[in-house]
């Protein structure tokens, strides 16, 4: 999701520069717990929790996408 979430924004906003993702993880090294946000222009509008970094930001693009797709939002 994070490939068609920066298409997405590269073709209705012209950029993708506002876009912000941060990451952060808890737990023991053997078991950590990562926390991803997605911000665009300073907005939060995804956030995903995973075992792997990965998996909690495919989680937030995927949320971030839906919500931005929404007539309004991201302005």
């Amino acid at each position: 999701y994070r490939m068609q979430l920066n298409n997405f924004l590269q073709h209705r906003f012209r950029t993708t520069q506002d876009l912000r993702i941060n990451s952060s993880s808890t737990g023991p090294g053997h078991a950590l717990q990562w926390t991803v946000i997605v911000y665009f222009r300073d907005n939060e509008y995804g956030r995903g929790e995973g075992a792997t970094k990965a998996i909690a930001t495919e989680i937030a693009c995927q949320f971030a996408l839906q919500a931005l797709m929404q007539p309004g939002n991201g302005h």
